[in-house]
């Protein structure tokens, strides 16, 4: 039988190789000037894009590195005709024909070369959010940029469209009508308000900047050529939405008996039905462990609790989601409990993993009698502490010291068993 060895609770600040992006604050912002690196988080490119399809990511082929090279296959002149993905100068006049400066000009842009094979229809520059929980009144902006004047007579018409879920089967256009080439050499500010729809999702959203349809010639060139396009200073405004409660805190721990409790606190509560309380492992997949009914609207600080009886081992990410009497559903940040376990007859845990003056190191420990602790650096050296009890089997072990920083291993030893070794970071 196994028990608790770790408690972590988290304040979760998510980042994961998913390409897609977590909102916060009112606005997200997007230029283009380190696309040398590579694409922005939560950012894709695409070739096969529809109405009833995401397209095929091809953002393995982008031209990342700027190159004054006028023809050529990885040249990122926007007169260079090889049908690419590429990271473009973003739109000057001062920078039209001067390739050289092109290539070392600062300000970039997010860019395509079309063909009749890549992207004449079906090129789009895509932005994956992981939700949109809590937020409403979406403003999209960004500049459209036709970049060639000489060799680009054929139009191309851009839509911004979305999808949801997590590979969306239908887009919904949002505005159309947008154009490149012809020509022309030009950067568009487009702005346009995204739907409702988009709001309070609790699953991936997708924006398209796309070519739905093929270009056309409107002068009836002869052996029309296509443009240079871009996208630059991409820009989402929104709003947080309100709520029917206001959440004071949301809070977990693993108890000994190996469930967890989670507890929050409201001090506002109106036209709000019940709780739901959510568990993942991914921080992406939740469902739902329990229900908790509302005491009730009030103006009064009220306290809610539930247990979780069947935790995984490891991280378990917790959600707190309220519905109101509308069936409206918001969600608030997770939070994640981190369990490890040992022998039931070794119930003892240590956290967090960072020690310091300020920081002190907490232990759960069962039994009666009060451990023994070593705290030494990796060099075998003895680091001095305190140790005091703080209530019922808990105890604070404090620094008495700064000296020392860097590396160092806990030991807890009940007579002479050593129930516990764990590495800790002394700041």
């Amino acid at each position: 039988m196994k028990n608790l060895l770790q408690i972590l609770v988290l304040s979760i600040f998510y980042t994961t190789t998913i390409a897609q992006i977590n909102l916060s604050g009112a606005s997200y912002s997007q230029d283009f000037n380190q696309l040398a690196s590579g694409l922005p988080q939560g950012w894709s490119i695409r070739t096969g894009a529809n109405a009833h399809s995401l397209g095929n990511d091809v953002s393995g082929d982008f031209v990342a590195t700027p190159t004054p090279t006028v023809i050529g296959a990885n040249g990122t002149y926007w007169k260079n005709t090889t049908a690419k993905f590429k990271n473009f100068a973003s739109f000057k006049s001062s920078l039209i024909g001067n390739y050289v400066q092109q290539a070392s000009e600062p300000d970039r842009a997010l860019g395509v070369r079309q063909s009749s094979t890549l992207g004449d229809p079906g090129a789009a520059f895509v932005l994956c959010i992981a939700n949109t929980q809590a937020f409403q009144n979406f403003q999209l902006s960004f500049d459209l940029q036709s970049l060639d004047d000489t060799n680009g007579e054929r139009q191309t018409v851009w839509s911004v469209d979305y999808g949801i879920g997590d590979n969306p089967s239908t887009f919904s256009t949002i505005s159309t009508g947008h154009t490149t080439g012809a020509n022309q050499v030009f950067s568009n500010r487009i702005n346009t308000t995204l739907p409702a729809s988009i709001n309070n999702q609790n699953q991936k959203v997708w924006i398209r900047v796309v070519t739905l349809s093929a270009s056309t010639n409107p002068s009836n060139a002869s052996n029309p050529t296509r443009t240079s396009s871009a996208i630059d200073n991409f820009s989402l405004s929104y709003q947080l939405m309100p709520t029917p409660i206001t959440l004071s805190s949301f809070t977990g721990e693993v108890l000994i008996n190996e469930t967890t409790q989670l507890k929050w606190t409201t001090i506002e509560e109106l036209n709000n039905i019940y709780f739901s309380v959510e568990r993942s492992t991914n921080m992406l997949d939740f469902r739902e462990i329990g229900r908790v009914i509302s005491q009730g609207s009030s103006k009064l600080e009220k306290s809610y609790s539930l247990i979780d009886k069947q935790p995984v081992m490891g991280l378990n990410y917790y959600r707190l989601c309220q519905v109101d009497n509308d069936s409206t559903r918001t969600c608030f940040k997770p939070i994640a409990l981190k369990t490890a376990w040992v022998d039931s007859e070794q119930q003892v845990s240590i956290y967090p993993s960072l020690f310091s003056k300020n920081q002190p190191l907490l232990l759960t420990w069962i039994r009666e009698e009060t451990p023994y602790i070593e705290i030494y650096t990796i060099n075998g050296i003895s680091v001095a502490y305190e140790i005091q009890q703080n209530g019922d089997k808990k105890y604070v072990i404090r620094l008495k010291e700064d000296a020392y920083k860097g590396l160092a291993i806990v030991s807890v030893w009940w007579n002479t068993t050593n129930i516990l070794t764990q590495k800790i970071l002394i700041e």
